[in-house]
């Protein structure tokens, strides 16, 4: 551990002592079984962490992660945690559900040489890995894991939210499709009036062994709930909301059947089934209404609904007319809900039929949209195409089309845009026949807003030039401007200025990568350490102006990032590459040397720009 700000993963140097037995090299973030250890097992793993700092600015911890087994864990011969229930001291309960997180008391710590950080565990069940297998130890800054364990478990409960809101939402998709719901108190309707014909009883009465008093209990409950599936049928059918008046009916049917579940003597059945028969007249004179009124709004299945309502109608009342006068039943009613179940399903089936009529329609309908809209977005791509090619024209007009005339100097440039226009750009500009002006811009981000913004700088280096010949007074006011306009951009800058005259070059730097300076005539090849804020971060900031001697036989190579994340799979070109290439390519010219390091740069990326590439090369001679 050589910072205590830092974590680090403990990866190697761990043994597993199996209880009784010698310990054994084991590897982390791998399980016990695969590692021919199998349970029940229980064991110590050990290994040396060695400290490397004078003091402990920070507090420390170690993290196991989530392991299948009960723990405790040890820091030199100290018990610092554990998680868990070890036999006997209960029964085994391993907890694997919690994360373990533990301080480590800076007391515990040896600073000055080896700790010993001992983890022991009892792994009992063979369907786990066991042992440390989710992921590689942690140890170090204590607030850092547990913001990763705050991380972790933000993530988790941000994805259960998401689930529970998916899930809720198909659960409200079900109970409002107005199919679903019809074929749903289809069906209970149909196994109510199942439930309570005669047939049926005597089945249960001779086969069951269920006594009387409970099959009678069934028999009326069902019976009694058989009009309020119908009532929830017909309205879901014909998509109508039940009023409060409806829902009164309901709620003393509901009532009814309740107490018909009960075990109650067959006379207080009987009143209520005759209560029950008078409140069927009113509940099929309120439904007759409601499907007028859906015949009203032309709705086809109401007028199947009729049909089946009527022949119900007819049959039931002729029953109870029958029951209540001459206290028989002739059993009309099975057949008119016979009629009625017919038709209810010829009026399901006319739904759906008109659904997938109206799905079609509107398939078609909406394919053609798309049909048009696809044309449209054709068109708008091809108009786009047009315009970033325009603007790719015109800042690749913007670049110097020329080698500057200024004397013992020579210069080279390229620039690949990641898109067809990029947020990097170059310029130069001769002051006199012995000072170049030079800048290399990088503005955040690809495309047309990043470009805007370099080609707005350009023209501000163009003007400032014309006042100011230093490159920190010019990276000063290009600031200046670029603080008052609010931008969400960052933009880096690198200025320089070589006068050859006087043997000197200056350098100004806006958060740009450093330079690269080597010499034909020497071995040596070094980074020139430039300080400066970016641009346009915050106003009337000054910009370091470091100055430097120039010697015929140097080569300045100045560059966008661009060129140090170029990638390869997943990883970078680098700093270290870069210094390696530059050493490589100092003895031949500046045009080949230029070649060299850009198909060098395009290879590692695969011929594909990852981001905007620019670099520029300057010969002193």
């Amino acid at each position: 551990i050589k910072d205590s700000k830092q974590v680090y993963e403990i990866s190697s140097g761990w043994t597993f002592q199996p209880e009784g037995l010698m310990p054994k090299q084991v590897q982390v973030g791998k399980g016990l079984v695969r590692q021919n250890l199998l349970p029940p097992i229980s064991g110590i793993y050990s290994v040396e962490i060695e400290y490397s700092v004078h003091d402990l600015n920070y507090p420390q911890g170690i993290f196991l992660d989530r392991i299948q087994d009960a723990d405790r864990v040890y820091f030199n011969g100290q018990l610092i945690g554990s998680t868990g229930i070890f036999p006997p001291e209960g029964d085994y309960n391993p907890n694997w559900l919690l994360k373990r997180l533990y301080f480590i008391p800076s007391n515990l710590i040896n600073l000055e040489g080896k700790n010993q950080l001992k983890i022991e565990i009892i792994f009992m069940n063979p369907a786990f890995p066991g042992g440390l297998f989710r992921s590689i130890p942690a140890i170090g800054n204590m607030q850092i894991l547990e913001e990763k364990i705050i991380y972790e478990d933000g993530r988790e409960f941000a994805l259960i939210m998401l689930f529970f809101g998916v899930g809720a939402y198909q659960l409200f998709s079900i109970f409002l499709r107005r199919q679903a719901l019809a074929n749903f108190f289809l069906l209970m309707s149909s196994f109510s009036y199942i439930m309570w014909r005669v047939p049926l009883i005597n089945f249960f009465i001779n086969n069951s062994g269920i006594p009387f008093v409970n099959i009678l209990s069934i028999f009326f409950f069902f019976q009694t709930v058989f009009p309020v599936s119908i009532l929830f049928f017909c309205y879901s059918i014909i998509e109508q909301k039940v009023k409060w008046f409806e829902k009164i009916m309901i709620f003393i049917f509901l009532s009814i059947a309740t107490i018909q579940a009960f075990p109650i003597d067959m006379e207080s059945r009987i009143d209520l089934l005759h209560f029950w028969e008078i409140l069927l007249i009113p509940s099929i004179f309120l439904l007759t209404f409601r499907i007028i009124a859906a015949i009203r709004q032309d709705k086809k299945e109401a007028i199947l609904i009729t049909i089946g309502i009527c022949i119900l109608f007819f049959a039931g009342i002729t029953d109870i007319l029958i029951d209540i006068l001459t206290g028989r039943n002739i059993y009309l009613t099975q057949y008119g809900f016979l009629g009625m179940m017919i038709f209810s399903a010829i009026s399901v089936s006319y739904r759906n039929a008109k659904n997938e009529k109206e799905l079609s329609k509107l398939t078609v309908e909406l394919e053609q949209r798309v049909l048009d809209r696809t044309q449209e977005i054709v068109k708008k791509n091809e108009d786009l195409v047009k315009d970033l090619s325009f603007a790719a024209r015109i800042q690749v007009g913007l670049l110097p089309k020329s080698a500057p005339n200024v004397k013992n100097l020579n210069i080279a440039a390229r620039y690949i845009p990641m898109s067809q226009v990029g947020g990097d750009f170059y310029d130069w500009i001769e002051i006199d026949e012995h000072r170049l002006l030079l800048i290399l811009i990088d503005v955040s981000g690809h495309g047309v807003s990043s470009a805007l913004i370099s080609s707005m700088v350009k023209v501000q280096f163009t003007n400032f030039v014309k006042e100011y010949d230093s490159p920190d007074e010019i990276l000063y006011h290009i600031n200046n401007s670029l603080s008052n306009l609010k931008m969400n951009s960052f933009v880096t800058a690198n200025c320089t200025l070589f006068d050859t005259l006087n043997k000197k070059v200056f350098f100004a730097s806006a958060g740009h990568p450093h330079p690269l300076v080597t010499n034909i005539n020497s071995n040596k090849t070094e980074y020139i350490e430039l300080k400066g804020m970016i641009l346009g971060w915050k106003g009337n900031k000054k910009y370091p102006l470091v100055e430097r001697s120039i010697k015929p036989g140097e080569r300045y190579f100045f560059y966008t990032d661009g060129v140090t994340e170029a990638k390869s799979k997943n990883s970078l070109f680098g700093e270290e590459k870069l210094f390696s290439l530059i050493q490589s390519t100092k003895s031949i010219s500046i045009e080949d040397a230029s070649k060299v390091i850009l198909e060098t740069l395009m290879l590692y990326n695969g011929n594909v720009a990852q981001d905007d590439l620019t670099f520029v090369i300057v010969d002193i001679i």
